[in-house]
């Protein structure tokens, strides 16, 4: 009986992690389709509920991920770490960029430069992101250490929400209003960047140092 339910359970947890990957690959195939979904339309309910499927998987991937990983006590898989971000940056400068498009379109061209600025900020701040990533990658420290931190995961959740918002209103005060939590949310993916390179750097750090001890005392 025992064996059986430990099957049941393993097997449960196996489709729960293998439907988070499946939900991270297709935001990542799809998420950037929407700067010409959003930049070719005005404001349209269409795209609006394209845009909040594509965010809902941003949010269940990482739910189903985490009772998956619990059912088989193990840690949530490493490439999943990676590539989620990955998919919602990919998603998230999808939809900046075509924001800026329609709003030079609607003659808007204060939210337009608006919408730009995070686009080229949110650019620098991801091509750190990746070189932090990359650096975990080369060392020999916890693949864990490849995971959002919560400030990240707070930075998506801003520029989502700001930006189902800045798609669906075309009122140029709730517009403006979007953007702006758009840039809070810009502003603290900065700030969690700096705070994930110096975990980073402390990590590396201990791991060279625990190496040079090891070696000196065989």
């Amino acid at each position: 009986m025992n064996q059986t339910r430990n099957n049941e359970q393993r097997h449960r947890g196996t489709l729960l992690m293998d439907a988070a990957d499946a939900l991270t690959n297709f935001r990542y195939h799809t998420g950037p389709c929407f700067d010409v979904m959003i930049g070719a339309t005005d404001e349209n309910p269409v795209v609006t509920a394209a845009e909040a499927i594509e965010v809902f998987t941003e949010a269940a991937d990482g739910s189903l991920a985490r009772r998956g990983a619990k059912l088989l006590g193990v840690p949530t898989r490493p490439e999943g770490a990676v590539k989620d971000p990955q998919a919602d940056k990919r998603f998230a400068n999808a939809i900046m960029r075509g924001l800026v498009v329609r709003f030079i379109r609607q003659k808007d061209y204060t939210s337009a430069a608006v919408a730009a600025s995070n686009f080229v900020v949110s650019q620098w701040r991801d091509a750190r992101m990746a070189a932090d990533r990359q650096r975990v990658q080369n060392s020999r420290i916890d693949p864990e250490a490849l995971k959002a931190i919560k400030i990240n995961k707070t930075k998506t959740a801003l520029q989502l929400t700001a930006s189902l918002a800045a798609t669906h209103y075309r009122d140029r005060r709730v517009r403006r209003g979007a953007l702006l939590l758009m840039s809070l949310g810009t502003a603290v993916g900065v700030a969690g960047e700096y705070i994930y390179r110096r975990k980073i750097n402390e990590l590396i750090d201990n791991a060279t140092a625990d190496t040079a001890e090891t070696t000196a005392n065989p």
